[in-house]
């Protein structure tokens, strides 16, 4: 156990010479590092002791070829990957993880291949894991006939890196333009080379539209028989500059009457009501994962009330007046375009009586939000 520790410390040590030496240009680029592994022959056969070099070739040329990044010494990868080996990983991604920390990567390429002698196919699995989003990359697996075209598996398989990775850099490329950022007129000379560049995490900051579904049940104050069943609401925000936004929203929510009031008047109560707003408000960063939207909310509403008593009496009406209202929550950047969060909204409708009479209802519901944002 002790030489097995020793054996990993000193791979490590031996592993971050080379680094030492980094060009500090390569230091400071946003161009992403790019590790790649020999894959693992898992076939039992010394057939195709050939094929972890061949593939390692392809592989590396079709990158240099099509894009632009910094490479990582292939041995100082091996050496961080056989470094990797002497510790305990719960699964391939911390394994994957553990070599780009050491060798201060942001790419890991890396797969293994089995022979199915039963149906005479060679099985290539290819990985690529992205250390900043925290993603891994399943290629789909290639079957090729062990015959005259196993040698066109290899292109085939750089093939595939040389895609996803394609769409990995348009992405990046996307997202490294931000909200506020349109795109130039001017029609740019085409490169014989794409920039591989180092992954955005999700981030607010890089999305401007927000459409969410919120979902709660609240407590009502100035009405005591009145209690919630549930509200429903749509809004979408459109982000300003400065973390101001603007938004609009749809709102339905429905009540019934408490068990008192149906008791003490033997009379059922019902109250619809759906709402159309405008809303403006400012959004607080805490991270670019994490932000609080804080708003103000006015518009009109529409609705039904209606008593239902046990001596056949059934009164309905329709009611509108103007609405308005505030919220404050937290929403979490989940995925590139999916967060999630709570809110607490406060909402005042002005409710006018059979007198003429204005009454306030108002509403304070905690909420859970769901959003796809972009």
């Amino acid at each position: 156990m002790k030489y097995t520790k020793l054996v990993g410390v000193i791979l490590v040590f031996c592993n971050t010479l080379p680094l030492a030496a980094q060009n500090p240009k390569e230091q400071n680029s946003d161009l992403a590092k790019v590790a790649l592994l020999p894959f693992h022959d898992n076939t039992g056969s010394k057939n195709f002791a050939y094929l972890p070099k061949s593939l390692h070739e392809a592989i590396d040329a079709s990158l240099r070829t099509k894009f632009e990044y910094i490479p990582i010494d292939h041995k100082t990868a091996e050496t961080a990957a056989k470094a990797a080996n002497t510790q305990k990983h719960k699964n391939a991604d911390q394994y994957d993880d553990n070599v780009l920390k050491t060798v201060k990567g942001d790419i890991l390429i890396s797969g293994d291949f089995t022979y199915d002698q039963k149906e005479n196919l060679l099985l290539i699995r290819t990985r690529i894991r992205v250390l900043d989003l925290k993603e891994t990359l399943i290629l789909p697996e290639l079957k090729n006939k062990v015959d005259d075209t196993i040698f066109d598996a290899t292109d085939k398989v750089a093939t595939l890196v040389v895609i996803e990775l394609t769409k990995l850099a348009q992405r990046n490329a996307t997202a490294a333009k931000g909200p506020d950022k349109k795109p130039t007129e001017e029609k740019e000379k085409p490169k014989e080379k794409i920039a591989l560049k180092r992954e955005i995490p999700p981030d607010f900051a890089t999305t401007q539209h927000t459409i969410s579904i919120n979902l709660g049940r609240g407590f009502t104050f100035g009405h005591e028989y009145l209690s919630m069943i549930g509200a429903l609401s749509l809004d979408y925000r459109y982000l300003l500059k400065k973390q101001w936004f603007v938004a609009g929203e749809l709102r339905a929510v429905a009540y019934n009457p408490t068990e008192e009031f149906q008791q003490k008047n033997n009379a059922g109560y019902i109250l619809n009501l759906v709402s159309l707003a405008v809303e403006g408000g400012f959004y607080y960063n805490l991270s670019p994962r994490l932000r609080l939207p804080l708003s103000v909310i006015a518009g009109y509403y529409w609705g039904t009330f209606g008593i239902d008593s046990e001596n056949n009496f059934s009164y309905r009406r329709s009611i509108r007046n103007p609405a308005w209202g505030a919220t404050a929550g937290a929403e979490y950047l989940l995925l590139r375009n999916i967060s999630a969060g709570l809110r607490l909204a406060t909402y005042f409708y002005i409710d006018q009586n059979r007198s003429g009479e204005n009454n306030l209802l108002t509403s304070v519901d905690p909420q859970v939000t769901i959003a796809y944002v972009f």
